[in-house]
C-alpha cells in the first residue's frame, strides 16, 4: 500500500513537471487576447524618448518569447504593482507592435484589462485589434513595456497612475 502511494505521488509530481515544461513555451496570455498592430504613421503615440526609425512584423515565436520574458521579469520584481499584475496577467489583452529603435528590433507591448472594452462600447470596443488603446489613469489595468529582440530583455515598463 505504501509503495502504491509513493508511485501515485511520483506520477503526480512527474505529470506536474511535464505540464509546466510544456507551458514554458506558451505565454499566460492566449493568442485570442493578442493583437499585432500595423503602423503607418511616423510617430508612435507612446514612444516617449525612443526614436523610432521604422516598423516590422514580429512572428508568433518572437511574440511568445517577449511575453514569457515579461512574465519572468514580473516574477522577479519586488514592486507591489508589478506583483499584482503578474497575479492577474491572464486577464489582460495585449497589443503588439514591432518597432525599429536605433537599428534594433524592439517589440512594444501594450496591456489592458478587457473590462474596459465593455464599459466603453462602440468603436473602441470593436477596434482594439487595429488601434492603440490609450488611457490616462487606470493604475495597473493599463501598462506597457518594450522587449529588445537582440538582448532578450524587457525594459521601459510603465504602469499608469491612478485617477
Amino acid at each position: 500500500m505504501k509503495m502504491k502511494n509513493a508511485f501515485a505521488i511520483m506520477a503526480i509530481l512527474l505529470a506536474h513537471l511535464f505540464c509546466s515544461m510544456l507551458r514554458s513555451n506558451e505565454p499566460i496570455i492566449p493568442i485570442i487576447n493578442q493583437a499585432i498592430l500595423e503602423r503607418t504613421y511616423k510617430y508612435h503615440p507612446l514612444a516617449g524618448n525612443l526614436k523610432i526609425r521604422g516598423y516590422w512584423s514580429p512572428n508568433q515565436k518572437e511574440i511568445n518569447n517577449a511575453l514569457i520574458s515579461v512574465e519572468k521579469y514580473l516574477g522577479k520584481s519586488l514592486n507591489a504593482k508589478e506583483e499584482k499584475i503578474l497575479n492577474r496577467l491572464e486577464l489582460y489583452k495585449v497589443q503588439i507592435e514591432g518597432i525599429i529603435v536605433n537599428d534594433r528590433k524592439v517589440i512594444y507591448l501594450n496591456f489592458f484589462k478587457p473590462i474596459y472594452l465593455e464599459i466603453f462600447k462602440g468603436e473602441f470596443h470593436t477596434r482594439w485589434k487595429e488601434q492603440h488603446v490609450f488611457a490616462l489613469g487606470g493604475g495597473i489595468d493599463y501598462w506597457h513595456c518594450y522587449f529588445d529582440i537582440l538582448d532578450n530583455r524587457v525594459f521601459g515598463i510603465f504602469i499608469n497612475g491612478d485617477l
